[in-house]
């Protein structure tokens, strides 16, 4: 009886070895097909960065970036990206690597600081995180440098202001409440007051939660916390975090105190 009872015990313990080594086969097998994709679309970047022609939106009697082409006059537009306060470094800096445009337009990029209370901080234009974090997702980032700097005051003047506004933190470039014809929820930039050179960003808050994502590498316990209110704020969806909560009183019914806009940007996902 005893000896029916091993076998059949040794029998269920050896299908058992058997079930688990087919599951690390399985496993290693679709562990290799992730790799050979990842290779896949490193190499799809690596060709795409280097036929990029980025010089042909390059002026050369400025030194300077322009915001885009006019097709119907046959011209670069007549607006730049002269900050270094801005997503466009990332293009500046792969322009120069690749040798497409002369280093000297490097230093041509405006370094005003400005102050938010007592944090000293490169002026972007609009004041948001995407101006500010998008190129250090992939730039590297020097302790005591301006950018250095920079990055830890920003995130400190974001969570004042939302101190400031008994609200959530984190505004940038987002959906908000408000419709088109369509019934798509229309885009701009959000920022914060004072380290942003563009006017009216006291008059609406709109709160992205990958803001709040995009600075994680930065100072992460904060930024953890301020998922977690987003969350109890209602901005958790089926897909991850909705695009943004607004609180804008102009936006808002009479009876309500934000809106919560459930929508998802790839590219914000993305970063």
């Amino acid at each position: 009886m005893q000896l029916r009872q091993y076998r059949k015990n040794r029998s269920l313990s050896l299908d058992d070895v058997r079930t688990t080594e087919n599951k690390i086969k399985s496993m290693i097998s679709n562990l290799d097909e992730l790799i050979r994709e990842l290779e896949h679309m490193t190499r799809i970047i690596d060709r795409n960065v280097e036929q990029t022609a980025l010089y042909k939106l390059y002026d050369y009697n400025k030194d300077l970036f322009s915001i885009g082409y006019d097709c119907e006059n046959n011209q670069l537009s007549d607006s730049y990206y002269d900050l270094m306060a801005s997503e466009s470094r990332m293009t500046s800096f792969l322009a120069i690597i690749t040798k497409q445009v002369p280093v000297e337009h490097w230093y041509k990029l405006n370094r005003t600081f400005t102050l938010y209370h007592d944090h000293r901080t490169l002026a972007s234009w609009s004041g948001t995180m995407f101006e500010y974090y998008m190129p250090l997702i992939l730039m590297r980032n020097y302790r005591y440098s301006i950018f250095d700097e920079t990055y830890h005051s920003v995130l400190q003047a974001q969570m004042e202001y939302g101190k400031m506004k008994n609200k959530p933190w984190g505004v940038s470039e987002s959906g908000y409440y408000y419709y088109d014809l369509d019934l798509n929820y229309q885009y701009k930039a959000f920022g914060v007051p004072n380290i942003g050179f563009k006017r009216g960003l006291i008059n609406d808050y709109v709160v992205s939660p990958y803001s709040t994502y995009l600075a994680l590498c930065i100072n992460k316990d904060p930024c953890f916390d301020n998922l977690e209110t987003l969350k109890k704020e209602g901005a958790d969806g089926p897909y991850g975090l909705y695009e943004a909560i607004d609180y804008t009183k102009e936006r808002l019914e009479e009876n309500e105190d934000k809106k919560i806009v459930k929508s998802y940007m790839a590219h914000h996902l993305g970063m």
